[in-house]
């Protein structure tokens, strides 16, 4: 009676606790993965961003350059057909 005691009050907690523990491993590796994922998708998406940000960028310029040139001879850029 006391080894059915013993085998049910010690051994059979500790064969419970094992399959959480795999299973917390597995949950934690698809973790890792999903944040693996999370970062790639976050560099994609500051690389777009940073492209996006370049070609504004390249837009202001085209105006400072605009507005420079026009700037000088007002009267002429404005008069010019294109220009109006």
């Amino acid at each position: 009676m006391i080894w059915c005691i013993f085998i049910v009050g010690v051994l059979l907690p500790q064969s419970l606790a094992h399959p959480g523990f795999f299973t917390s491993i597995g949950q934690m590796t698809d973790l890792i993965h999903t944040e693996k994922d999370l970062v790639t998708s976050l560099k994609d998406y500051i690389k777009a961003e940073e492209d996006k940000l370049e070609q504004i960028k390249k837009w202001a310029e085209k105006l400072d350059r605009l507005t420079s040139t026009a700037t000088k001879d007002p009267e002429g850029f404005v008069g010019h057909p294109v220009n109006a």
